[in-house]
């Protein structure tokens, strides 16, 4: 089983700004990380979907969006195909050699995708390290079962968002996920 780590709050509250702040962290300390994490796509200062970032190469591949195709989610347009595209090679990838894995985040729009579960399910049978953000106010089997198994739930809030990065750092550190 993988060792999971949860991040979790509200939306807005700098969830995905602690996870690149860890990963930042945990590169310093010359662990190999890898994954992706998720980014609000703005146009002159409106959100106009999301995206997704693969922390190794920087690629993005989109989310979400206002208009085109997809599932129609709120008042996004969910992106099915590219997250079948995206999410299973890059978790895939970050399986066969990563010591920390990142996903941001496991939510009801990433949950449209039967390969985005696929993958997640597969990764937590490993042996690996697993930093998840969760979607605090959405319930999903999937979700549940990554809440149960989690070695440690952080949640984020105002007063501790600038520590989150650190006290997940201390505790992988803790745990011996770091050598």
């Amino acid at each position: 089983m993988a060792s999971v780590y949860v991040i979790t709050g509200p939306p807005g509250i700098g969830k995905t700004t602690a996870l690149v702040k860890l990963v930042k962290m945990l590169r310093n300390a010359g662990v190999e990380v890898d994954g992706f994490y998720s980014v609000e796509v703005k146009e002159k200062g409106e959100r106009k979907g999301f995206s997704f970032v693969d922390v190794v190469t920087g690629e993005t591949a989109e989310l979400a969006s206002l208009s085109g195709d997809g599932i129609r989610f709120g008042r996004y347009r969910v992106k099915v195909k590219n997250i079948d595209e995206f999410v299973p090679r890059v978790i895939h990838r970050a399986a066969e050699y990563a010591e920390v894995i990142v996903i941001d985040e496991i939510g009801p729009m990433e949950l449209f995708s039967g390969s985005f579960r696929k993958a997640v399910e597969e990764l937590l049978k490993t042996d690996k390290a697993v930093i998840a953000v969760v979607h605090r106010s959405f319930s999903h089997d999937l979700m549940k079962e990554i809440l149960k198994s989690a070695k440690a739930t952080v949640e984020v809030t105002e007063s501790n968002r600038d520590s989150v990065p650190e006290q997940l750092y201390e505790m992988l550190k803790s745990d011996r996920i770091l050598k």
